[in-house]
């Protein structure tokens, strides 16, 4: 593979070649037993080539025939879209704190120990649960070569615990989870044992709940769905394509003063960390939403070029696909009331932890409608019961700016975006029956 960009070059094409190595060992744990342990690496290659100006694309999981490779990007770009911006030639700043090498010195033994307490801590609790968890290591290598001469990789470590399960209540299944991901090792599993206890503590405790607008509060997870309308304005294609409503409200104030979405790829230990995009473009802390008011949009060098406006750093990509753009790295900023004061706050309230369903429709309008999968009603400050057969209703854009009560002070990485938890005044709850 180390010829192909000089054979491209000597045909006076450009390319770029963008190399993925993937090395996990994950622990598993199914239905209360140690299930599966297994180490695995990966690699995949995906080359782009732009031959008469049109774009050309190939993938392979093997490297012993790059003549191939090349040859199957050149035949598709006689199909493919045009691509005039210039490939990335400038070379990056290292970045600390992305890669723990404690991460793969952790001996399988206690991977094991770290999955045998958790499911130990959900069976003590209630001998009826079939317990899950995972313990993972990984590593992960970004390589990426052009004809201008970017050559250039990173490798990052992750280190990811998750526990969970499944409890039959009445005749149907509880089900729920908690985890953390993130690039150093870190062992400490007292927060997903809080977050699986309390769910054993109220999740058999079915109570009634009637239709109304309740004061709620959004989890992590489920503010993935929330936040989702907005994600989407945000997206360049989707303000290249002229689907987003955000398309023409740069520098115009959308949301509360305290909604700030702001990408930071340097930030140290965190999940998306990179000092380049996977284009090459170097990234940098990028302000989307600041104080409510729109900024910025992520953007590659494609949508760049076709809004006339300058790339971000933000394309991301699977190891087998074209980049488009996407977030790295991005902090929704938490507010200053800790989760238990949230809940003290509510006289009578919903705590939404997960939400099913609420992805799909048309994002662009902002309406969220989704079941709450697992949802506790809130009475005089405290959690007392678990809710269900109720659907969870609103408009992101709308709650975003006329009824957020505040943010949590705590927050969680869900993928590429941390998350606080949110609470809003007036949300519909719409309840079975």
């Amino acid at each position: 593979m180390d010829d192909i960009i000089k054979k491209a070059k000597e045909k006076g094409e450009e390319a770029e070649l963008f190399q993925v190595t993937h090395k996990t060992t994950p622990v598993e744990f199914e239905n209360n037993r140690l299930k599966n342990i297994k180490t695995q690496e990966l690699n995949s290659y995906a080359l782009r080539l732009i031959k008469d100006g049109r774009l050309g694309f190939s993938t392979s999981t093997k490297e012993d025939n790059p003549e191939e490779l090349l040859e199957k990007a050149r035949q598709s770009s006689t199909f493919g879209r045009n691509f005039e911006p210039n490939l990335p030639e400038n070379d990056p700043v290292e970045l600390k704190d992305m890669y723990d090498p404690k991460v793969q010195e952790v001996p399988l033994e206690k991977l094991i120990e770290l999955g045998t307490e958790l499911v130990d801590t959900m069976k003590n609790k209630n001998s009826d649960v079939l317990a899950q968890a995972e313990v993972e290591k990984a590593e992960t290598k970004i390589t990426i070569k052009n004809t201008r001469g970017f050559d250039n990789s990173y490798t990052k470590s992750s280190f990811t615990i998750m526990g969970g399960a499944m409890l039959m209540v009445g005749k149907s299944f509880l089900t729920f989870g908690s985890f953390k991901s993130l690039p150093n090792y870190d062992p400490d599993t007292a927060e997903i044992k809080e977050e699986l206890l309390q769910d054993l503590e109220f999740g058999p405790k079915e109570v009634d709940i009637t239709s109304g607008n309740y004061d709620v509060i959004i989890s992590p997870s489920a503010m993935g769905d929330v936040f989702r309308p907005i994600i989407a304005s945000i997206d360049g294609q989707a303000v290249e394509k002229k689907m987003s409503p955000f398309r023409d409200k740069l520098e115009q104030k959308l949301f509360d003063d305290r909604v700030s979405l702001i990408d930071m790829p340097h930030k140290p230990w965190t999940p998306g960390m990179c000092p380049f995009d996977d284009e090459g473009t170097l990234t940098k802390e990028t302000p989307f939403i600041k104080e409510g008011t729109l900024l910025n949009f992520p953007l590659d060098l494609l949508t760049a070029n076709s809004l006339k406006m300058e790339p971000t750093g933000h394309a991301v990509r699977s190891a087998l696909s074209l980049p488009s753009p996407g977030l790295h790295n991005a902090v929704l900023e938490p507010g200053e009331t800790e989760l238990k004061d949230m809940i003290k706050s509510i006289d009578k309230g919903v705590y939404v932890k997960d939400l099913m369903g609420a992805w799909a429709g048309n994002p662009y309008g902002g309406e969220v409608n989704g079941n709450i999968s697992l949802g506790y009603l809130i009475e005089n400050g405290e959690i007392v019961g678990r809710i269900k057969d109720c659907m969870f209703s609103c408009n992101t854009f709308e709650v975003l700016k006329d009824q957020l009560v505040d943010f949590s002070k705590e927050s969680k990485w869900m993928g590429s975006i941390s998350y606080p938890y949110a609470q809003l005044e007036g949300v519909s709850i719409t309840a079975k029956g």
